[in-house]
């Protein structure tokens, strides 16, 4: 009796497992599929957005509370709970991986889940880039109707990707400009 080991706390610690390497999941994995599926040499960046990594996180604290949940008590209705938050980790796993940007040096296409954009940069009439102190920065194409596609600053553009944005910019007579973020 002494040397079973008990369900309770083969679930806690897998719990514990699966939080000591979600955040190293989070942060990798939706970075390592926009790379990987969309990645095209003749692209300048293709970038995964934020809410990747939140659908991520909630898919994992999915995950962690259905392990927690059968450690405690193991029933019908925990099955079906359990069964219940899985199928939800799941479809959150799988909508972290449909939202991406590509900026082409032709064109930049916006996949929000189920929606997708592609704008031709021949639509576009400027590029201002929004830069703060304590906040990350942020790419504002407007289109010549007044539309704006906004993109989010992230490490992934760094100076040599922003050097190509801004020579794209200028091979089709876009204006360029740089300021301080609106408080």
């Amino acid at each position: 009796m002494l040397h079973e080991k008990s369900p309770r706390a083969i679930f806690t610690v897998w719990a514990i497992i699966v939080g000591l390497f979600a955040p190293i999941v989070i942060l990798f994995v939706p970075i390592t599929i926009t790379q990987s599926l969309f990645y095209d040499p003749s692209q300048i960046v293709v970038l995964a957005p934020s809410k990747n990594h939140l659908l991520l996180t909630i898919g994992f604290i999915l995950i962690i509370g259905t392990l927690l949940l059968l450690a405690f008590r193991r029933s019908k209705q925990t099955y079906l709970a359990s069964a219940l938050l899985i199928a939800g980790a799941i479809g959150f796993f799988a909508f972290s991986t449909l939202s991406y940007v590509i900026i082409h040096p032709e064109y930049i296409t916006v996949r929000d889940y189920l929606d997708k954009q592609q704008y031709a940069m021949e639509d576009f009439d400027a590029v201002i880039y929004e830069y703060g102190l304590d906040e990350p920065g942020q790419y504002q194409f407007i289109t010549k109707e007044g539309e704006a596609v906004i993109i989010q600053d992230s490490p992934q553009l760094h100076f040599e990707k922003r050097s190509a944005i801004y020579k794209t910019a200028l091979a089709h007579d876009l204006t360029f400009e740089e300021r301080p973020m609106e408080e």
